[in-house]
């Protein structure tokens, strides 16, 4: 496929087309599915989904995306925060300028056993109920979980730099500006190669929760590069190894209201890499529709190039 996509590049005289690849976060996964080292040489950057370690599955609630092993984690869950997952990538032989540390914009929600007992590890009763938009049981994005803030309570989990909120008896697990501070913090001294976000549509596009647009992604914008979106255009102007990838998802569409997000309301200048999800190909390698208009979403996608 490299081969293929340096020929064409030669033949056009366009820039080459990246190869990426989203890697899962679990050790037996990475175990079963990936020769680490191998891929890692044919691929621009390796995007590691250092999320959704937790969630409505357990019978306890736990951060879902924490950046450190927490205190009182055991089995498993120490292996479950991005730290040791990217250590993990590292050990295997992925170089340190390729991967990508994975930010959500949402987060995992439980309903607990007893409104009383709240803290980390408190007993659970599955999954939170669908928030009003996304409509999934244990799964709130960013804009959702500002109305859980609002009579309820923020408190923070100081070993794994992430907060959880409470609100009768849910429990939900997130990333604010605080824990992506954190994260950056760290995604820096470790010089890798940036960030991805997952996504750009569960983060407060419409100032919902009056921290400006785009709060998440507008935060990791700022303390890699500044605030404007014209020093992330100078940046890659000069040769800025450093990558914000944005993932966009074609189903936001159909969300009503402040979650509802369309290719023509992206800000070109808010991430360094837009990816669009998903897509899939035929036998003949062509792409194919999976949503009824993905057709006019592509182009409206690809027109963010012009402005």
């Amino acid at each position: 496929m490299k081969a293929a996509f340096v020929m064409e590049a030669e033949r056009s005289g366009k820039p080459r087309l990246l190869i990426t690849v989203a890697v899962a976060a679990a050790r037996r996964w990475i175990d079963a599915s990936y020769e680490v080292d191998k891929i890692a040489e044919h691929l621009d950057f390796m995007s590691v989904m250092c999320y959704d370690f937790a969630g409505g599955w357990n019978t306890f609630t736990a951060h879902h995306s924490p950046l450190f092993v927490g205190s009182n984690d055991r089995w498993d869950f120490l292996y479950y925060n991005a730290y040791e997952t990217v250590l993990y990538y590292l050990n295997k032989g992925a170089p340190r300028d390729k991967l990508l540390v994975g930010i959500a914009t949402y987060g995992r929600s439980f309903k607990l056993a007893s409104a009383s007992n709240n803290q980390l590890g408190a007993a659970t009763a599955g999954g939170a109920p669908a928030a009003p938009i996304t409509k999934t049981t244990g799964f709130m994005a960013y804009y959702e979980i500002c109305d859980i803030l609002e009579g309820g309570e923020r408190r923070w989990i100081e070993d794994q730099k992430v907060p959880y909120a409470v609100k009768g008896d849910v429990w939900v697990g997130y990333d604010d500006k605080d824990s992506i501070v954190s994260k950056i913090e760290w995604v820096r001294q470790q010089k890798f190669a940036g960030t991805f976000v997952w996504t750009i549509d569960f983060d407060d596009v419409n100032n919902h929760c009056k921290q400006g647009s785009h709060p998440l992604t507008q935060t990791i914008r700022r303390e890699f590069l500044g605030i404007s979106g014209l020093i992330i255009l100078s940046q890659l102007q000069l040769g800025s190894n450093f990558k914000l990838v944005c993932y966009f998802t074609n189903w936001a569409q159909y969300r009503t209201g402040i979650g509802r997000y369309i290719p023509q309301e992206i800000d070109p200048f808010l991430c360094t890499h837009l990816v669009y999800a998903f897509v899939k190909m035929d036998a003949n390698h062509k792409v194919m529709k999976v949503e009824w208009n993905d057709e006019t979403f592509y182009k409206a996608f690809n027109n963010l190039k012009l402005k």
